[in-house]
């Protein structure tokens, strides 16, 4: 399988760097197959854009120097 030889060869990163092992090894370990991946901050950023449209998200955190979009 394509997918878990990848994340083999990335293990060490996964592990290693804090924002990582916070998603693919929440208890300390990989996530196994099957297993959730939580991305809580990915859907909240889904969520309002489902709920405000694109814009709303690129102007008020990402760049909030843009002109408002054509109406």
């Amino acid at each position: 399988m394509e997918g878990a030889r990848r994340v083999g060869e990335e293990t060490r990163v996964m592990l290693n760097l804090p924002d990582w092992q916070a998603i693919f090894a929440p208890k300390g370990r990989l996530l196994r197959e099957g297993e959730l991946i939580q991305r809580l901050n990915l859907s909240r950023t889904l969520a309002t854009i489902a709920e405000e449209g694109p814009w709303s998200t690129v102007q008020s955190a990402i760049i909030p120097s843009f002109p408002p979009p054509p109406r």
